[in-house]
């Protein structure tokens, strides 16, 4: 199931945001989308750091919501760390998730995004 399916996701997605990231992949052409959150209030980011939810790859529970090592900025991770299971991280699932999560920050914050397009 896709993030964009729990109701929980429609909490966090006011402070979520799509960035296209050249550095991960694809060149100009094809950039990746960071997922991050922004200004989250204090109590939503504690539950966000504790929330589980199934790898889109393996079903394995796993934390969506991550913290940066190098400063406190949290953003979406579409499968386990890579300590964890590199692979999950390559698969076709873990891309579409994060293509889905992306499309529905960005309509979210176009006026667009309901919980019913995703």
């Amino acid at each position: 199931m896709t993030f964009t399916k729990d109701p929980f996701f429609w909490r966090l997605v006011p402070y979520m945001d799509a960035r296209p990231y050249l550095r991960e992949g694809g060149g100009h052409f094809n950039p990746r989308d960071r997922l991050e959150c922004v200004g989250m209030p204090a109590e939503l980011r504690a539950e966000a750091l504790a929330y589980r939810k199934p790898c889109p790859a393996c079903g394995l529970p796993y934390n969506p919501i991550r913290e940066r090592a190098s400063g406190g900025s949290l953003y979406f991770a579409c499968s386990h760390d890579l300590d964890t299971n590199k692979s999950c991280s390559r698969t076709k699932a873990a891309a579409q998730e994060a293509a889905i999560v992306g499309q529905a920050i960005r309509a979210y914050h176009a006026g667009r995004g309901t919980k019913a397009l995703f």
